[in-house]
């Protein structure tokens, strides 16, 4: 199983990053439903992900990044 790791994501950065690519406005929730369908899980106003799908983010849209602990990444890991 990949490694997991909670993500502070700036979502206000990924939303122009995406509006940049889509040409046209980007709201919160399609923000969220494009983490989602990317992998990333919401957690406590963060974000879990497998460590190989966090290079779907540009660096600028990561505030902090640190290890999803064991138990909590095994749960993650048994939802999806």
């Amino acid at each position: 199983m990949p490694k997991r790791v909670i993500v502070d994501i700036d979502l206000s950065v990924v939303a122009a990053n995406l509006a940049s690519e889509e040409r046209r406005p980007v709201d919160e929730q399609e923000v969220r439903q494009w983490l989602l369908d990317a992998g990333f899980r919401p957690h406590g106003g963060r974000w879990i992900v497998a460590e190989p799908d966090l290079g779907q983010l540009d660096p600028s849209e990561v505030r902090s990044l640190d290890d999803a602990p064991d138990d909590l990444a095994d749960g993650i890991a048994a939802n999806e």
